[in-house]
């Protein structure tokens, strides 16, 4: 399972620092890709949980209705899994910068929709998992249907 953290939920707010405590294990969701194996340009349907972990998500085509859609990701180094801090700013790093205005087509702080990440678990950080993948979604939390993608919006 890997770890969901909000980063900003809509352009202005604040980065909801490391608040996520109590991560609660789910049953992974039939007909699921697993969490780890989601790349840029994916739609999600939902992340399957109000948890803080995901293990399986449901990958649906940008064209039908979605919560999220994968726009950046990176990688992260060492033996260790990271201190959570590490991973957040990481993830600021590469959900907020170029990652953001190359897939969009506009800077984050222009932008119409919010974001989100998914970090390693230790689980997954022993299986080899070192991606945080980013994922943009509408900053009311509404389904988007269509692809972000150079939407300039």
């Amino acid at each position: 399972m890997r770890k969901l953290k909000p980063l900003l939920i809509i352009p202005t707010a604040a980065i909801l620092a490391a608040g996520m405590t109590g991560c609660s294990v789910i049953q992974s969701l039939t007909g699921g890709t697993n969490s780890t194996d989601i790349s840029v340009g994916q739609c999600l349907k939902d992340l399957g949980t109000s948890s803080q972990e995901v293990s399986q998500v449901p990958v649906v085509d940008c064209s039908e209705p979605h919560l999220y859609e994968v726009y950046a990701e990176t990688e992260l180094s060492g033996d260790q899994l990271p201190d959570q801090a590490t991973m957040d700013s990481e993830a600021e790093s590469a959900c907020l910068g170029t990652g953001y205005s190359d897939y969009v087509g506009v800077a984050f702080e222009e932008s119409e929709y919010g974001t989100t990440y998914l970090t390693p678990s230790q689980d997954t950080w022993d299986a080899g998992d070192r991606k945080i993948s980013c994922l943009i979604t509408s900053a009311d939390g509404s389904e988007m249907t269509g692809s972000v993608k150079g939407s300039a919006k």
